[in-house]
């Protein structure tokens, strides 16, 4: 499998999104948009999987969700994506 460029497409190759913050979930009631914390729903989730720890990859957002599992109770363990951007260097 090539890896070249894997960088900007990481979460494309792997299915996932950035979209689903379960504390923030978006949701329309009775033609209303409403917001709803769901992270109950994982944390159940994530015991009834037996999972003994949450690996979270990637950037702001996603190690923001996964900061907020690890403080309601689910070990996690963060690898935060490399920035896309370039920094001019010091002189």
């Amino acid at each position: 499998m090539e890896h070249a460029g894997i960088l900007f497409v990481g979460g494309t190759i792997l299915g996932t999104t950035n979209r689903g913050n379960p504390f923030a979930h978006k949701t329309t009631v009775n033609g209303r948009e409403i917001t709803e914390d769901m992270s109950s729903l994982v944390l159940a989730n994530i015991r009834e999987l037996g999972l003994d720890c949450l690996v979270v990859i990637g950037g702001d957002g996603s190690l923001k969700i996964g900061h907020g599992l690890y403080s309601s109770a689910c070990r996690s363990s963060a690898f935060p994506r490399p920035s896309t951007t370039t920094s001019a260097p010091r002189t």
